[in-house]
């Protein structure tokens, strides 16, 4: 997060950060939706793609992890590039 220039500052990406969080694993009321909205219109940099790949990671993992380790398949290498690189930005 640092280097970020934005109109509120550092606390605030924090903040749509956390929500985009909260979005993927829990949901938002419309409230907290709207303020999420609010906030990623004045931090374009902030890439939700990012956020949004590793939650399918994780719940990919936690499915596979639900099935017998001789029914599991590996994530598609496709998919786990994909997901390796959101989490490097």
């Amino acid at each position: 997060m640092s280097g970020r220039k934005h109109r509120w500052g550092e606390a605030s990406a924090r903040r749509a950060e956390e929500l985009l969080v909260t979005r993927l694993t829990e949901g938002l009321d419309e409230p907290t939706a709207h303020e999420l909205d609010y906030l990623l219109r004045d931090l374009p940099e902030l890439d939700v793609e990012s956020f949004e790949l590793a939650a399918a990671a994780v719940e990919l993992a936690c499915w596979q992890g639900l099935e017998s380790e001789s029914e599991s398949e590996p994530m598609p290498l496709v998919l786990r590039d994909r997901v390796i690189a959101g989490l490097g930005s």
